[in-house]
């Protein structure tokens, strides 16, 4: 992927630190990791390094967002299910 060509040069997008485009590309894999299963990238990517790296971030904020975890997550699982049915009835 042109995106990630010097990720072996770099440990973000941006540089040495995380930038805009890095937290705009976490975004999109952060939703994948919270709509599926589904196993996108194998552990020993350089991307799905990069990734978790990402979700270390403030202090692993980015693990703590989903609905295992008791957190935010799609409206259909996890805590927003409970959620959905006790205001819907």
């Amino acid at each position: 992927m042109v995106l990630f060509r010097d990720a072996h040069k770099q440990p973000w997008l941006a540089g040495e630190a995380p930038g805009h485009a890095d937290y705009i590309v976490m975004a999109a894999f952060q939703w994948g990791r919270l709509a599926t299963d589904f196993k996108v990238l194998e552990d020993d990517d350089p991307i799905a390094k990069w990734f978790q790296r990402g979700l270390d971030l403030h202090n692993g904020f980015g693990r703590k967002v989903h609905p295992d975890n008791g957190g935010p997550g799609f409206a259909d699982i996890g805590h927003w299910k409970e959620y959905a049915a006790s205001v819907t009835g």
